[in-house]
């Protein structure tokens, strides 16, 4: 599989930069210039950008607007300056900015990772009215590591990989296969250098992982984690139709927490066999399920 054949499979949408009351510019992309369908708002994971969610946008651009936007420090928006942290609560406020300033007002919306509990703090704070919902292998409490001093080394052998240069895309697709290893077990080559040509870009020096890795990484959050979300989750789910998808072998949804998730009447649960956190949304029977659910 060549470079540019892989890249253009993850292409997709209207692009333009949104400047926030304090000067920083995020990356808005769309299906459409202005919405004529019902707007679809999706979020990415820590680290990743509205690019990962090219399957989500081919399938359903036909009956949403799919409107994605790069958190800051990720894809084509700004980073913040070393100096300063980021933050859950921040990112929360600048996507409600975001939608103020473009007039968007979304009736549904997918969430991968972080992007889902942005969903849920954008519903608790009253900026937007959903109708449905998909949060993707996040939970309202952070779980106890059942190894401390393994996912340490782990964390620390993934974050050399993802703060690297790479002399290509191949180099850089290899890294994130890696990275992915013990979550992404059994996933297709051909998906995973699909992933890696979305949350990648080339740049003067060589290939690097688009987002702001040791601001995320290493530098101390700007506010205190938001560690428990359950009240805000039971007012999602008592008042929005939602899909929870979790990856089978994932680390950050214990099985009683996703028991408990899917409790209410409004709330379903789908498991991805095979797979850790976030599961990719191309795959079976993810794709299906989040088409479906948003229909």
């Amino acid at each position: 599989m060549t470079d540019e054949p892989t890249r253009a499979t993850v292409d997709w949408g209207v692009v333009r930069h949104v400047e926030l009351a304090d000067g920083a510019r995020l990356l808005v992309r769309s299906t459409e210039p202005e919405p004529t369908r019902p707007v679809l708002l999706v979020l990415a994971r820590h680290g990743g950008n509205s690019l990962e969610f090219f399957s989500v946008a081919a399938e359903l651009a036909d009956h949403w607007c799919v409107v994605g936007v790069d958190l800051r420090g990720s894809g084509g928006s700004d980073w913040l300056p070393d100096e300063q942290g980021y933050s859950q609560q921040q990112w929360c406020r600048d996507v409600i900015e975001v939608l103020d300033r473009t007039g968007l007002e979304p009736t549904a919306a997918v969430g991968v990772s972080l992007g889902g509990m942005l969903i849920v703090d954008l519903h608790d704070s009253g900026a937007v009215h959903l109708e449905r919902a998909v949060v993707v292998d996040i939970a309202p409490e952070w779980p106890v590591p059942a190894d401390h001093a393994a996912m340490a080394e782990r964390m620390a052998t993934n974050l050399r990989l993802l703060g690297g240069t790479y002399p290509d895309l191949h180099s850089i697709t290899e890294a994130w296969r890696t990275v992915q290893a013990d979550v992404w077990p059994n996933v297709d080559q051909h998906v995973i250098a699909r992933s890696a040509a979305a949350c990648t870009r080339e740049t003067e020096e060589g290939w690097r992982f688009a987002c702001d890795v040791a601001g995320y990484m290493m530098r101390a959050p700007g506010e205190p984690p938001i560690l428990d979300r359950w009240a805000a989750w039971e007012s999602l789910v008592d008042r929005v139709d939602t899909l929870v998808v979790r990856g089978e072998i994932s680390e950050l949804v214990a099985d009683d927490a996703f028991e408990r998730m899917i409790e209410g009447e409004r709330a379903s649960g789908l498991v991805a066999r095979g797979v850790g956190h976030w599961p990719p949304l191309e795959l079976e029977p993810t794709r299906s399920a989040v088409a479906d659910w948003l229909s």
